[in-house]
């Protein structure tokens, strides 16, 4: 009986080492993704004004946010870039284009726009992350629109859609 016992024993301890060494002879055939590359993108030649999708402000600031839909984008490199408007109470207007990087949950400015002369490009922009960032709006759309938890959401319409829903209150 126990030669029997220890018969299985063996022939148990047989089949997990063999089991094992399939499964490691399995991983040696795994790939390594090529490293990330950003795709740069010019920011948009032009966004409406008149249709945009309000952003829920976590901070105790004055300023309103909203997203001009229409510049809404999903990149080769998987950053989602928008244009992002920031008002004042008493009509002041700041935007900038900007992007999303769901996998690093990163946010990076471009771009900033003026009426009188248009897009001009940031110094030098950095990755950030969102959580640092003072771009508290980036979190909130990151997390209300843009990324399941590291991927992005879907098309760039996908991503419209789920601005404008969260956009609505409850």
């Amino acid at each position: 009986m126990q030669h029997t016992r220890f018969f299985f024993h063996g022939l148990l301890l047989l089949v997990c080492v063999a089991s094992t060494t399939a499964a490691l002879a399995q991983n040696n055939n795994f790939v390594e993704p090529p490293p990330w590359a950003e795709v740069m993108q010019a920011p948009p030649a032009a966004f409406n004004l008149d249709k945009l999708i309000p952003v829920a402000n976590p901070t105790r600031s004055n300023l309103s946010y909203s997203v001009a839909p229409d510049t809404v984008s999903v990149g080769p490199d998987k950053v989602v870039r928008y244009v992002i408007v920031a008002k004042s109470p008493r009509g002041a207007m700041n935007v900038l284009y900007e992007g999303v990087r769901c996998d690093t949950r990163e946010v990076k400015a471009y771009a900033s726009w003026r009426l009188d002369s248009g897009w001009r490009e940031l110094s030098d922009p950095q990755w950030e992350e969102l959580r640092n960032a003072n771009s508290r709006y980036a979190q909130t759309m990151s997390d209300d629109a843009f990324c399941d938890v590291r991927i992005v959401y879907g098309s760039a319409e996908d991503i419209v859609q789920r601005l404008r829903k969260a956009s609505k209150p409850y």
